[in-house]
């Protein structure tokens, strides 16, 4: 088996194994899984939420607020999604 189409397999179904990167500071890595996560499913919440935090780590934070606005327009009540929204709009307020 491909270890490309076995990683790819394992995102689809719990795309945040993506943030093992974003432990490893490899952010760039983790957004292309979860981008390959979001091709497949473009309305998985945790994919979008993952996405929103990389780029936040990245200090991208446009980036970062559309992909968690994206993630809250599907699930407003996720309490990680509503945790990283919190954080990254508190920051983007203080750069403003």
């Amino acid at each position: 088996m491909n270890i490309f189409k076995s990683q790819y397999s394992i995102l689809e179904e719990k795309p945040y194994k993506a943030l093992i990167y974003d432990e490893e500071f490899e952010y760039q890595e983790a957004i292309k899984y979860l981008s390959l996560c979001l091709n497949k499913k473009p309305n998985n919440y945790i994919a979008l939420s993952n996405m929103a935090l990389a780029y936040f780590e990245m200090g991208k934070i446009k980036e970062a607020s559309e992909y968690i606005k994206a993630s809250a327009k599907i699930n407003a009540k996720d309490d990680t999604v509503n945790y990283v929204y919190q954080a990254i709009h508190t920051n983007y307020s203080s750069n403003s």
